[in-house]
């Protein structure tokens, strides 16, 4: 299991509600291997629409175009899946924002990069080189860009996966072959049904999650795993929003490397999970974040640049991001 850091005495002895956020964690934002992919603030896509087909995760709040490498169709999905729903307690309830309504022309921006991130040891060279190049040229086009310090870097993943394992283990528990989802022909008895609707039905890696999440919610291991980790997730939430009180957006690489060919990784699960290190921040923190197809290696693989803003900011980054595809997406 992963580790998570130690929790001092004086948070130990604050309630929980005082420690947990209202808002659950959301899915990373895949990797950038194409398209312009979007997570909006939690609660702005009401819950039912994401949750399809099935609610691994809860409150999965993503937005991701079909279409090409297009920031403006990014928006446009956003544009038509935002609003209020009033049989849903999580969302929003505000009228959505014409969020397609782009505009490159944008003031100066103040733009924090991650130093973490930056000097992470698993970055890959080409992927720093040009993040190094995007950091230059926003200088000189007069936007402000520093580098600041996060360190709780190394626990974003742990945390994220201790969280959404015990979401999936508790979401999923209805599809049992009785009240929802598949069920086994083989299936007699009701234990038998069980078992083998639940066997036969879900894949690898979500009987992985749901036994994962199930342990860190058992009796002695809760507090050491599921409470330990809502509290360092706060500790995140609160450390991302005070880089954003003084700054306009985070700018970091979506992922360490290029992508993957199709198939790869799928043997080692620990390598696909550590392929979020960059992107759950915003999950943790449930603030707006955009992967943009800003790059590409010498090999001729795509690799992205993710930006993140404050909370409920999507249409500041959805103009900030058009305005960076213009300038400097490969081609451009």
């Amino acid at each position: 299991l992963p580790s998570l850091p130690d929790i001092s005495s004086t948070d130990g002895q604050k309630k929980n509600s005082e420690l947990t956020p209202a808002i659950p964690p959301t899915p990373a934002i895949p990797a950038a291997v194409g398209p312009a992919v979007v997570q909006s603030t939690t609660g702005t896509v009401t819950e039912p629409i994401t949750e399809a087909p099935v609610p691994s995760e809860a409150s999965p709040q993503i937005v991701a175009p079909v279409s090409s490498m297009s920031d403006e169709d990014a928006a446009l999905l956003l544009e038509v899946m935002a609003g209020p729903d009033e049989f849903d307690s999580t969302a929003i309830q505000r009228p959505p924002e014409e969020y397609s309504n782009l505009s490159a022309d944008i003031p100066f921006q103040r733009i924090a990069v991650l130093r973490d991130c930056y000097e992470s040891p698993g970055l890959n060279p080409e992927v720093k080189a040009r993040l190094d190049e995007l950091i230059g040229a926003l200088r000189r086009e007069g936007h402000v860009v520093d580098f600041v310090d996060f360190p709780y870097l190394d626990y974003i993943v742990p945390t994220y996966y201790v969280l959404t394992t015990a979401e999936a283990s508790s979401n999923l528990a209805r599809f049992d072959g009785i009240h929802f989802g598949y069920r086994s022909k083989e299936a007699a008895g009701i234990e038998a049904t069980y078992r083998k609707s639940r066997s036969e039905g879900f894949g690898p890696e979500v009987k992985r999650r749901i036994m994962l999440g199930t342990f860190v919610l058992s009796s002695g291991y809760y507090e050491a795993y599921y409470t330990r980790a809502q509290r360092v997730r706060q500790m995140i939430r609160s450390a991302t929003n005070d880089i954003l009180s003084g700054y306009s957006f985070i700018l970091t690489p979506t992922t360490t490397n290029e992508a993957f060919a199709l198939g790869d990784n799928l043997k080692d699960p620990i390598a696909m999970y550590l392929e979020d290190i960059f992107t759950v921040q915003a999950n943790l923190a449930g603030i707006p974040a955009i992967s943009l197809p800003l790059g590409r290696k010498f090999s001729g693989m795509p690799f992205g640049i993710q930006i993140m803003s404050p909370w409920g900011a999507e249409a500041p980054m959805l103009n900030f991001s058009h305005y960076l595809m213009g300038k400097f997406a490969p081609g451009s």
